[in-house]
């Protein structure tokens, strides 16, 4: 009688654990993520000449921070959206434009192996019906960026031209 009280427990426990460490988790989000390129060899870290590598932090369900090459810019989270697929979608509204811009994240595993995401940046005015500029970046979450290469483009007294990469390759 008694094993029929733990054999419960003890599956609810295994489903907890395998459950957080999926990316079906909303917790997951919240961390730093760092963008990488692509070049012939794979992907890799880019430091610019000019600023810095651009990443992505979420504060909990309230902000999320684009810290790009040269500026940063912050948005009120309005709703994060359980995935579907592997897919979460993160509406934002720009801090600055007093909730008239909108700012939609889809997030997206294109490849468990290598921790790599697919963030498709959608953005628009007024309503999310009027939603028009995409912007595609491959991120990481920042804990695994030294399984990549990286590339410094290092300026010490003048600028030099920042390297160019090949596009983003999933969809």
């Amino acid at each position: 009688m008694k094993y029929l009280l733990i054999i419960p427990i003890l599956i609810f426990v295994f489903c907890s654990f395998i459950l957080e460490s999926t990316f079906n988790n909303t917790k997951y989000l919240h961390k730093l993520w760092t963008m990488l390129e692509r070049d012939s060899i794979g992907y890799l870290v880019y430091n610019p000449c000019d600023g810095s590598t651009p990443k992505i932090n979420i504060e909990g369900n309230r902000i999320l921070t684009i810290s790009g090459q040269l500026e940063k810019k912050e948005y009120k989270i309005k709703k994060i959206t359980e995935p579907l697929n592997n897919n979460f979608l993160i509406t934002c509204y720009d801090k600055m434009e007093n909730n008239n811009s909108y700012v939609i994240f889809q997030i997206k595993l294109v490849n468990k192996t290598h921790n790599l995401y697919l963030w498709t940046c959608i953005t628009g005015f007024g309503n999310q019906n009027n939603l028009k500029d995409t912007t595609k970046w491959i991120m990481t979450p920042s804990k695994y960026i030294y399984k990549f290469r990286k590339i410094d483009n290092p300026c010490k007294t003048e600028k030099k031209i920042e390297k160019a990469f090949l596009p983003v390759e999933y969809k």
